[in-house]
């Protein structure tokens, strides 16, 4: 291996290649030649016919369009190439997305089938394209009829056949390649697209692309040893030259490494650089809260093609040492246990053309990082994201758990269904193995639960279904995964014990992680949950915002009850479960917007409880052997359409009363009170993640009477304490009978170093608290002063103690500085940001709503 190091003598290199972008002048129509429109890609039938079909996501127009994905579609656009492009040795169409079945023409002549939509299809094409006018017929088929036409493939059924009723979806996804959502799930419509959704473009060349690279960097004593390896397209030639990698210290310094290889004539193939880079001078990448999120560029070059990425440098394991009941599970970054906060990720849009949105994304996702997410799981169900999401995650210190494509079924495992898989595998952890922000691979989500509790009558053949499950995810999945990343772990489903190909009780307390949902107990109520390792899906549902919701709905359907909002809720008995949630602890609401209100309540509060109670137990073995809970990623961040679902942020964007609570109870320092069962003791717990630490602080309880004539403690308790960094620990013990003997009381709970608060202020309250007295009053906004063209300062006043008050700028979207809080002193001031001019905000255009005894 030859070695050169340069400093500021960067040269660009240029590339004889020629690409020809194919986005512009499509057209598409429906088979039978109607519907003739022009169109972009990437794009999808959805999108491209919005000026006939309008917002799909109005009303009921996913019944409406169920047409749409029944029927075959037909995209074609027509280029030019020149005689000199045709002297390139090899010229290639390739398709980074097509969605799903279909055939591809040129010039007449079939030189394509397409059956997955995370596959990127490389065709040689050089002796069928003339020079000047060229044409490119994709034929689309209908994927509600090609699912229920290959049913028939595996020679047995897969179920399940069909989603519930109340999904209004369509039949056997789960026989396709494709976003397992597109044809419903209970947070989300069926719109089962077809399209081109990704680039389309010509390559012409004189040598074979480096479509990807990936990375191994191993920490020794006083070096880090650096492997690139590009992996290359189909290659036409043989070719012998050097691959050179290039190391950016910055901008102007990199260092140069190369080795003599040879390109063979083969479909795929991969060439491996190696060096060492000094220890003491590479920065280290940490998750969010850690420390910095260093990246440094690197390119392949072979012959005038090249490819670059950014990298990191960090250790990552997943940890699973024995205890004396099972084993633990958690992250492990450059030696750091790593408490894993964060939330799931469903597809941003049911469309999956705008997947990579460069405001939507980004938006999001920076919203759950200040919200101290270090990790999110991108679900089963939806895409392997665009690079804009994983590298978005890469400078936000946010870890990826990434599911495989599999969700909630079983799955077929004929011939060729699985040589689909090996090649979608085989692409996609090629794509995105060199993010350090990809923490975990997991092979599915739920199936192993669905399998072995016999959600759709497996049982009866369990052989059968066993065998395909080890079939796919073990002896297929897993080898292609570890062959080419044996940097990160592989689990074959989430949730999972780990152990083995399966086990007879996935998401046991003892191992691995669990997915957990209770909608029949009292949320607020932290008994109901479980005491889990690590806690990768849990949570509870609401109504997005009014503002969100209305626009969506036709004008006379606003109210609740009516046939479209019914509609809108997809998940089994989900009006039923709305409302007796919201009635275990909260007073009934008399219209919509009451239950909007009290619903946000009622998620973000039971959230934080169950939250907050896996955080206590990071230091925490019970009797029972259960607790020592390294993460909790509450299910979900974001929405697919406007309508009622788990997530923190509504599809408009708007911050539901759980993304702000999200603040609190994933802050790296947290004073966590908790009632015991006969509600006779309070246990506070100081919990802290990360080096941080305290020898002296002090702790502040404070006991409130809902019957006082003033907004002030009855009673304040202070105690000086150590924060001990990466830890839970028991720090106070109360007797309630001591000093509320009749529980007419709330409590809160703080923690300050000097005279600083370190930690959001936490509360605590008798259940149900709709049984108790907490008071009638009014909050009003006293002062608002307008502070620059997009942000304000407001002054708000209560009579009496005021629980959950919600800020709301009519007409204007933006974040305040806390929201959902509790009054309990006469005035607080809250600050409020937009993007938006708020110059001219009055009074008057912002809402104030607070918990009320009756509605």
């Amino acid at each position: 291996m030859k070695l050169i190091f340069l400093i500021f003598a960067l040269v660009p290199i240029i590339s004889c290649d020629r690409v020809l972008q194919l986005s512009t002048r499509w057209y598409v129509s429906h088979s039978n030649g109607s519907m003739l429109t022009e169109t972009k890609v990437p794009g999808g039938i959805y999108s491209d016919l919005k000026s006939t079909l309008g917002d799909i996501l109005y009303g009921n127009r996913d019944e409406d369009y169920k047409w749409v994905g029944r029927s075959d579609w037909k995209y074609h656009t027509e280029f030019s190439v020149s005689s000199a492009d045709l002297k390139h040795k090899s010229v290639w169409l390739v398709l980074h997305g097509v969605d799903t079945i279909g055939e591809v023409y040129l010039n007449d002549r079939h030189i394509l089938s397409c059956n997955n939509m995370f596959v990127r299809y490389n065709v040689n094409i050089k002796h069928l394209l003339v020079a000047g006018n060229n044409r490119l017929d994709v034929y689309l088929k209908s994927p509600v009829q090609e699912a229920e036409r290959l049913t028939t493939k595996q020679g047995y059924v897969v179920p399940p056949n069909c989603p519930p009723p109340s999904y209004h979806g369509e039949c056997h996804v789960n026989m396709l390649r494709k976003m397992q959502a597109s044809f419903s799930w209970d947070w989300g419509p069926s719109f089962p697209s077809v399209g081109i959704w990704k680039q389309a473009e010509i390559v012409f060349t004189d040598g074979p692309q480096i479509e990807s690279i990936t990375v191994k960097t191993e920490p020794q004593k006083d070096k880090w040893v650096v492997t690139l390896t590009a992996w290359f397209g189909p290659s036409l030639f043989q070719i012998h030259d050097n691959l050179v990698a290039h190391f950016f210290w910055s901008e102007f310094a990199f260092g140069k490494y190369s080795v003599p290889v040879t390109i063979k004539i083969a479909n795929k193939q991969s060439h491996s650089v190696s060096f060492s880079l000094p220890k003491d001078e590479i920065k280290l990448w940490w998750p969010n809260g850690y420390g910095e999120q260093n990246l440094y560029k690197v390119e392949m070059v072979f012959q005038q093609l090249q490819k670059s990425v950014n990298i990191g440098f960090r250790t990552i394991k997943v940890m699973e040492p024995e205890v004396m009941s099972g084993k633990m599970f958690y992250v492990e970054v450059n030696g750091q246990p790593i408490f894993a906060k964060g939330t799931n990720w469903i597809p941003s849009s049911v469309m999956p053309e705008y997947s990579a949105d460069k405001d939507r994304v980004p938006a999001l996702l920076e919203d759950t990082a200040k919200a101290y997410t270090n990790m999110i799981r991108v679900w089963g169900g939806g895409i392997y994201e665009s690079d804009l999401f994983y590298e978005t995650c890469d400078r936000l210190g946010i870890m990826v758990w990434q599911d495989m494509l599999f969700a909630c079924s079983m799955y077929p495992t004929y011939d060729e269904y699985l040589s689909s898989v090996k090649v979608e595998i085989e692409q996609q952890v090629q794509r995105l193995q060199h993010h350090p922000s990809l923490a975990v691979w997991a092979g599915n989500n739920e199936n192993e639960g669905a399998l072995m509790d016999n959600w759709y009558g497996t049982s009866s053949n369990f052989e059968r279904y066993i065998g395909d499950y080890v079939k796919l995810y073990v002896e297929t999945i897993k080898p292609i995964v570890l062959g080419i990343d044996e940097t990160r772990p592989y689990f074959i489903s989430s949730p999972s014990s780990n152990i083995g190909n399966y086990t007879s009780h996935p998401g046991s307390p003892f191992y691995g992680d669990v997915h957990y949902y209770n909608y029949d107990g009292n949320g607020w109520d932290p008994r109901i949950y479980p005491n889990p390792r690590f806690a990768s899906e849990y949570g509870s549902y609401s109504l997005p915002s009014y503002e969100c919701l209305k626009p969506a709905l036709p004008p006379n359907q606003t109210y609740w009850g009516s046939q479209y909002v019914e509609r809108r809720i997809h998940a089994p008995n989900g009006n039923q479960t709305i409302i007796s949630q919201i009635f275990k602890n909260l007073p009934k609401p008399k219209d919509i917007k009451d239950i909007i209100y009290l619903s946000q309540i009622n998620q973000a509060m039971a959230t934080k409880v169950e939250s907050e109670k896996y955080r206590r137990l990071r230091s925490i073995r019970l009797e029972s052997g259960e607790g020592l809970t390294m993460g909790a990623l509450y299910w979900q961040l974001n929405d697919i359409w406007p309508s009622p679902s788990w997530s923190a942020i509504d599809y408009c964007g708007n911050w539901k009363m759980l993304q702000y609570y999200a603040f609190d109870f994933f802050a790296p320092i947290i004073v966590s009170p908790e009632m015991s069962s006969d509600e006779k003791q309070i246990s506070v717990y100081v919990v802290a993640d990360g080096a941080v630490s305290y020898k002296y602080a002090n702790l502040i309880f404070n006991i409130y009477r809902w019957d006082s004539n003033s907004i002030c403690p009855e009673k304040t308790f202070t105690r000086n304490i150590s924060v001990v960094e990466n830890n839970s620990v028991n720090v106070l013990n109360l007797y309630v009978e001591n000093y509320c003997r009749d529980k007419n009381c709330f409590y809160t709970t703080r923690l300050q170093v000097e005279n600083s608060v370190i930690t959001p202020e936490n509360f605590l309250f008798h259940l149900p608290l709709r049984q108790y007295n907490y008071p009638e009053t009014s909050v009003e906004v006293a002062k608002l002063e307008i502070l620059d063209q997009h942000s304000a300062r407001l002054i708000l006043y209560a009579r009496k103690y005021a629980l959950f008050v919600w800020l709301n700028v009519d007409g204007v979207q933006g974040r305040f500085s806390k929201n959902g809080f509790h009054m309990t002193v006469p005035s607080t001031e809250v600050t409020f940001v937009s993007k938006e001019d708020i110059s001219k905000l009055t009074a008057d255009k912002i809402s104030v709503t607070w918990l009320k005894r009756s509605y």
